[in-house]
């Protein structure tokens, strides 16, 4: 039996960056399976890092060596329509939506730290909420 594969949202990343609650199971996912992170998600937390001060060469290379492979967002991604119902609803940023949509299309496991995401009842998304 294949294990899946798994699309870390940016508050998944970053509860890992900051040590936050929840960032022990995104480190044994990190070290044991196969990760990746939505271009979308990866500026998200580049952007959040640069925001509070971190050089942006070294946040490249702290990203780089986490090994995730980063899946561009393409048109076709771009798109689907599954969260436009519930994205204003459920207060889904754009980078969340990407997140979905990217893990919903590529049959990934999408990881988040956001608690509304255990929320989302759509055939085919598959959620780890990791706290």
């Amino acid at each position: 039996m294949s294990h899946p594969n798994y699309l870390m949202d940016a508050s998944a990343v970053l509860a890992l960056l900051f040590k936050e609650a929840g960032h022990e199971k995104v480190r044994v996912l990190l070290d044991s399976e196969r990760c990746f992170i939505a271009a979308a998600n990866y500026q998200e937390v580049v952007f959040r890092l640069v925001r509070v001060g971190a050089d942006p060469v070294q946040v490249v290379a702290d990203l780089n060596a986490l090994e995730m492979e980063v899946v561009p967002f393409s048109p076709e991604f771009a798109a689907d329509s599954t969260f436009s119902g519930i994205g204003f609803e459920m207060g889904l940023s754009l980078g969340d939506r990407c997140c979905l949509i990217t893990a919903l299309q590529s049959g990934m496991v999408a990881v988040t730290a956001d608690q509304k995401w255990k929320e989302i009842s759509i055939p085919g998304v598959k959620v780890m909420v990791i706290r």
